[in-house]
């Protein structure tokens, strides 16, 4: 559902009987509809009646695991009110693309005259919509420099060190860790040495866990995390509607990336959050569609992105869905997510229509420019703007209207990432609003808990006076992490079940017990004494006494206090909590901790030093050399051992090609040979650990480099899935040791897989030889007690 479906159109069949009109088309739509020849597809948006209410989604979206619930209901909507609808119109091999949307609940396609006119009369479909393509990314004049010329850590840029950060980061030492801020843009270098280490890998996809971009072990063709979209491992491009959203014609998206987290390693530090990760949604090159970008936002909101980074907007005449970018935004803020969005570069003189579309939707985080001196830019888009036109809305009549933007930020000749070859300089909203969103990333690590208001509220409150055009002023990111910052913090829980449990230090299902939560005081001033309150984030935990006081705390002093609190949660769960303390401001101190029901017990999973025969098996398509257990014989050339000479535990191991006597007589050549180990079940075990010895000799000939001679270890799952946990880059002989985590499979079985390769189509002049022994897996098991 997240993804598009690749349907070929909606076409109506004569047979079905007519509605009463009911959908409202958009103005636009039926200029074009007079205009377009029979058979010439226009692209449109269709709007169903059917919309998921926005309190209903409030609900459901709060608490813990919240946004995975919401998106879970808008989608279930979205499905069967769509699925019907096509039902009902069949399809037709003649017609375009049709894309699902469920933050709000339409359909993307392309259609003709006709069909567009049937399906005006269906009573599911509210309004349809023209969604041509505009050119909606908003920089100005921008210059080129290589950044050849800046030596390594020698310039900070003037928007990222007049914001303050680098007091933020010498202080208090926050640089947006843990936070995701999606860049709904041309796309993003992911190559880029700044953004090295901050590009976001779905885990979803990530099948060997080890986070690397573009990795070939990820890459399987196969939709691993089942959002429908096949290997989105770096994020997804949705102008073509494939899994690189790599920056390569317009270099827009790579500056704005930048500006949020680059590091500066190639030379000249842009990014304001240079701890943050970054998100690429491509979805064009100089202009792309509403439904785009909408689906750009569902992707990042469904994968987890905590800001999403708009430098693109809608000009007024243009006519943009303003209606149904506020619901999205609604619902997105509802999800947790906080917008951020250039304001335009229109300046001044047409209110209230300077202000482009998202950014002028209430809740939105509109951002206009500054330059070096701290001036508004003159081609910096000024509010107020007016919904009372807006059909649904109605609100915020001009004059007065709704003030915006909120914040500005620098925007004029700031310099960032140039695709991957340096910088450069440009100037535009497109370039201020990244700006507020790294700062947005500073307060998600300074405070977690943060709802998107809260985040536009700490924003207005910390900003610098900046004049006319600039909203609340100018972002002072020491103020505003100032103020995010939670003075209090959990550091420790103990259980105390003695009372009213089986006084095992442990909780089991059905106990009640007391938590004894420490308390820090992590600020720069005294604390209390106030109010401390345990609000439960998971069902099926009670909290009997919830509430309590903690003493005066001078700044670094610790404080413990307890709270009653029942367990019917099943043995191995993990029940949340959420800490709120008074500490004299406006919100809370917040910390979050997860207690286990049960306890953990390191276990034995499986073992072989292969002493004696075992189930395991040998397959491959190697010409020699295969596995075989044995005792090693060992082959030694230039004083060293080539194969090895002797088991690295008891007499017996697993060796390549034991019957040789010189180093290439015997050794695996031309293919593969593969070592299978039994199936094991593993269902019920967490932090499993795998150890094992290690044997890899690599030796090539004058003319074979890169080695194409390779070890690989394995995780077989059992639908068929593999995850690579050993690659040795080195060859170089002798017994090592491994020890590697392994994640609990889906299904809850595997077997490992040991693979010997050479891929030497004439074999002879390279060596590849292996060698396994004295393997152990080990897993937590979680036990529990009755009260």
């Amino acid at each position: 559902m997240q993804s598009s479906w690749r349907w070929l159109a909606v076409c109506l069949a004569a047979a079905l009987p007519p509605f009463a009109a009911g959908a409202v088309v958009d103005p636009a739509l039926d200029t074009a509809l007079a205009d377009a020849p029979a058979g010439q597809r226009l692209p449109v948006t269709v709007i169903l009646a059917e919309q998921v209410d926005h309190e209903e989604l409030a609900r459901v979206a709060a608490g813990a695991g919240g946004r995975a619930r919401a998106v879970d209901r808008l989608r279930r909507v979205a499905t069967s009110s769509q699925q019907a609808l096509v039902a009902a119109l069949g399809l037709d091999a003649r017609a375009g693309a049709v894309h699902s949307l469920w933050l709000v609940n339409a359909l993307s396609l392309e259609a003709t005259p006709e069909m567009i006119r049937r399906l005006a009369e269906r009573r599911e479909v509210a309004r349809l919509l023209l969604d041509r393509p505009r050119e909606v990314f908003l920089d100005r004049y921008p210059g080129y420099a290589t950044g050849v010329d800046i030596p390594p850590g020698g310039s900070i840029d003037w928007g990222v060190e007049r914001a303050g950060v680098p007091e933020v980061e010498a202080r208090w030492g926050i640089t947006g860790r843990g936070a995701v801020v999606a860049v709904i843009d041309t796309g993003v270098c992911l190559e880029h040495p700044d953004l090295a280490g901050r590009i976001w890998v779905n885990p979803g996809e990530d099948l060997d866990g080890d986070g690397v971009v573009r990795d070939p072990d990820d890459l399987n063709g196969i939709d691993d995390d089942g959002n429908g979209l096949v290997d989105d491992l770096v994020g997804w491009d949705f102008d073509a509607d494939d899994n690189d959203p790599d920056d390569t014609l317009s270099g827009h998206g790579s500056h704005v990336a930048g500006t949020v987290a680059g590091d500066g390693r190639r030379g000249h530090r842009a990014g304001m959050a240079s701890g943050a990760r970054v998100m690429a949604v491509r979805v064009g090159t100089r202009s792309t569609r509403q439904s785009s970008v909408w689906r750009g936002m569902e992707y990042a909101a469904a994968a987890g992105a905590d800001v999403i980074n708009l430098s693109l907007g809608w000009a007024h005449a243009w006519n943009p869905d303003r209606r149904t970018w506020r619901a999205i935004s609604e619902r997105l803020a509802a999800l947790g997510v906080v917008l951020v969005a250039a304001a335009g570069n229109e300046g001044a003189g047409r209110e209230p229509d300077n202000v482009r579309t998202p950014a002028d939707v209430p809740g939105v985080i509109a951002v206009g420019a500054i330059d070096a001196d701290g001036r508004v830019a003159d081609f910096s888009s000024r509010g107020p703007v007016s919904w009372s036109e807006v059909p649904g809305y109605g609100d915020h009549p001009w004059p007065p209207g709704l003030a915006k933007p909120e914040v500005a930020a620098a925007g004029v000749d700031t310099r960032s990432h140039m695709f991957c070859r340096g910088y450069d300089d440009r100037s535009g909203t497109s370039m201020a609003a990244p700006h507020v969103s790294g700062l947005v990333a500073l307060l998600l690590e300074a405070d977690p808990f943060l709802s998107p208001a809260e985040v536009r509220r700490i924003l207005a409150r910390s900003s610098r006076p900046a004049g006319e055009g600039s909203g609340a002023g100018e972002i002072d990111a020491v103020a505003a992490v100032g103020s995010a910052r939670r003075p209090l913090l959990e550091r420790g829980v103990e259980i105390d079940d003695r009372q009213a449990g089986n006084g095992d230090g442990a909780l089991d299902p059905g106990e009640t017990a007391l938590l004894y939560v420490t308390l820090e005081n992590v600020g720069e001033r005294v604390l209390g004494p106030e109010r401390v309150r345990l609000v439960p984030t998971t069902p099926g935990t009670r909290v009997e006494v919830g509430e309590a006081r903690y003493p005066r705390l001078e700044p670094g002093g610790r404080a413990r206090v307890s709270f009653r609190v029942a367990f019917e949660l099943p043995c191995g769960a993990r029940a949340g909590f959420r800490v709120e303390a008074e500490t004299g401001g406006e919100r809370p101190s917040r910390s979050a901790f997860e207690v286990l029901v049960g306890s953990e017990r390191r276990e034995l999973i499986f073992a072989d030093d292969f002493e004696t025969p075992g189930a395991w098996s040998v397959a491959g398509d190697a010409a020699a050399g295969a596995w075989e257990r044995a005792r090693p014989r060992g082959v030694r050339e230039a004083g060293r051992w080539t194969a090895p000479e002797r088991a690295a535990s008891g007499q017996w191991a697993w060796v390549t090609g034991n019957a040789g006597s010189t180093p290439l007589d015997d050794d695996v050549d031309r293919g593969r040979t593969l070592l299978l180990s039994p199936w094991l079940e593993v269902g019920g075990f967490e932090g499993m650990e795998l150890t094992y010895r290690r044997w890899f000799s690599r030796q090539s000939g004058p003319a074979s480099w890169p080695p194409r001679a390779w070890f690989r270890g394995e995780v077989e799952e059992g639908d068929g899935r593999r995850v690579t946990f050993d690659l040795p880059p080195e060859g170089e002989g002798g017994w090592q040791s491994v020890r590697v985590p392994l994640e609990p499979p889906r299904g809850g079985r595997l077997r490992l897989r040991f693979t010997v390769g050479e891929d030497d189509p004439l074999g002879g002049d390279r060596l590849a030889e292996g060698g396994l022994d004295a393997l152990r897996l080990e897993g937590l098991r979680v036990v529990c007690d009755g009260p």
